[in-house]
Formats: structure tokens, C-alpha cells, sequence
């Protein structure tokens, strides 16, 4: 079973991922407007349908194996939806 990524690990992970480093220095210069940071310390982007949590490059292969995993996934693969 694949191993889960836990909320912390995530925001640890942004503080390396050349993304959320770029994104996050207008955040802590008050000047974002897409972007900004939780109450838990998350880098987040505001989105048209509301916010959605910046997922770190190096995490992206261990979230899509977990959503895609038949014994704990959201999204079981098209062949399994019904």
C-alpha cells in the first residue's frame, strides 16, 4: 500500500519546491493575489471555484499513486467509476 502524505508533509515540502519558493515571496511581501498562506502555514492559490492547497513537485507521483490506488483512492481510473 502506498505510503500516505500527511498536511505537514506537504507544507515541509514547499519550502524547497522552486514553485512555492517563487510564489511565496510576493506572499510574504503582502503583494499575492493569487496566491497566500493558511492558517497552517500552507501556500495556497485562489482559484475560481475556491482554494486549492500548492502541491510540491517532488509530491505529485506519491499523490497520484494514492488517488489512483484501488485500496485507498478518490478517483479509482475511469474503468472503475459507475
Amino acid at each position: 500500500m502506498p505510503v500516505p502524505v500527511e498536511y505537514d508533509d506537504i507544507v515541509e515540502a514547499q519550502q524547497t519546491d522552486a514553485l512555492c519558493v517563487k510564489s511565496a515571496k510576493p506572499v510574504a511581501r503582502k503583494t499575492a493575489k493569487a496566491f497566500f498562506q493558511n492558517e497552517s502555514h500552507g501556500l495556497c492559490r485562489r482559484a475560481p471555484y475556491g482554494y486549492q492547497l500548492v502541491i510540491p513537485e517532488s509530491l505529485h507521483e506519491r499523490i497520484f499513486t494514492l488517488e489512483h490506488h484501488a485500496t485507498v483512492s478518490a478517483h479509482p481510473d475511469m474503468n472503475r467509476m459507475y
